[in-house]
């Protein structure tokens, strides 16, 4: 039993280590971020952008997919910084956020860069709460949210992907994030590489996640993600629709987004003395108590709820007798009424009716505890 047990800890630790980057991953505030999902383009029908991210290509192919190139996946971006003979000749990409993020919170941006030449301190990020595309504002007179330079130091010698990172604190009426060279400085002169007149940066796995592992995506995330989407034109139909606003000195209305959720869990354990002896109905003392932590509860949104009835007060061992299983059975009814809850989103653990407590023929001090997922 006790080498099972320890068999079984490490199977779990082992999951939770492989879950763990998912779980961060999931967290992304930015759609598409490697860049796999292709849009088709409404003007020639065929890939080519990726989904949900905009930019001035100034007639350059900045799309490409090579898995041997990438550094996520088969898909990457190219930034253009600077050109040979062309003046402050640049473009950039933008995306639109899912959510809010939360004023004053922390948030992590991170991405992977290369170049085959030394640019990439010119590049940075700038946070927006109307759409970049609309600005008309070269990137030069722009000061952006931060520069590569501020909080990363790119080897120039290097020109393999980098993870460039920065950490950010909301201001909460960001909408848009651009990535662009805002350097003041132009780009220009020969690039040293052959044939190639572009000063290029490439760019792979963007990223913009909460620090707070309690912060989750929007309510409906998924709603947003299909709305972006749904945006198919570039090129010419897209140069249009940005002129048309821009000749009026106009911005398209940035869409309402949903504030990110903050999930916590709550814990309220009912010993054995708040029920009736020997039998699964509880005291009033212990409707009190359980109404108390209920109520305490009732503004915020419970999203998941587990009942685990135990043989004793260490919560160690299931029980599974026919108290427990009547016990369990209550509160699960209590909470599933409370809280007008799915009774999917219940779970009850260690309750089947008909099997003896676990353990010796000693008496045991059953234990109900209730755990709440919720979110603000």
């Amino acid at each position: 039993m006790i080498k099972f047990t320890g068999i079984l800890m490490r199977l779990q630790i082992s999951i939770l280590s492989f879950l763990l980057p998912l779980i961060s991953s999931a967290q992304n505030l930015l759609v598409n971020g490697s860049f796999e999902d292709e849009n088709i383009c409404t003007e020639y029908h065929e890939p080519c952008a990726p989904e949900g991210w905009f930019g001035n290509t100034g007639g350059f192919k900045n799309y490409f997919v090579d898995s041997e190139v990438a550094y996520d996946g088969t898909h990457y971006l190219a930034i253009e910084a600077g050109r040979t003979r062309n003046k402050f000749s640049r473009s950039y990409t933008r995306t639109q956020l899912l959510c809010s993020m939360r004023p004053g919170n922390k948030y992590r941006i991170q991405f992977f860069m290369k170049a085959p030449t030394d640019i990439l301190d010119s590049v940075g990020i700038y946070f927006t709460p109307y759409d970049f595309l609309f600005d008309k504002n070269s990137l030069q007179k722009i000061d952006p949210t931060a520069y590569v330079i501020d909080q990363n130091k790119p080897d120039p010698a290097n020109h393999n992907w980098q993870k460039i990172t920065f950490m950010y604190t909301a201001k909460g009426d960001e909408k848009y994030l651009t990535i662009a060279n805002f350097s003041k400085r132009d780009i220009n002169g020969e690039t040293g590489l052959t044939n190639e007149t572009h000063f290029f940066a490439y760019l792979d796995a963007v990223s913009l996640t909460p620090v707070n592992p309690d912060e989750r995506l929007c309510g409906d995330w998924e709603k947003a993600r299909i709305a972006i989407y749904q945006v198919d034109d570039r090129h010419e139909y897209f140069e249009r629709y940005v002129r048309f606003y821009r000749s009026q000195n106009k911005m398209a209305t940035p869409p309402k987004l949903s504030m990110t959720r903050i999930f916590k869990s709550a814990k309220l354990v009912l010993s054995d003395e708040l029920f009736m002896t020997g039998r699964g109905n509880l005291l009033d003392n212990g409707f009190s108590k359980l109404d108390n932590f209920c109520n305490g509860l009732s503004s915020q949104a419970i999203d998941y709820a587990e009942i685990g009835s135990f043989t004793d007060t260490t919560g160690n061992i299931y029980a599974s007798d026919e108290i427990s299983t009547q016990r369990a059975a209550l509160i699960k009814e209590y909470v599933r009424r409370k809280f007008k809850m799915d009774e999917k989103l219940i779970k009850v653990n260690g309750s089947k009716k008909g099997q003896l407590v676990v353990g010796t023929a000693k008496p045991k001090k059953r234990t109900i505890e209730l755990l709440l997922y919720l979110h603000e």
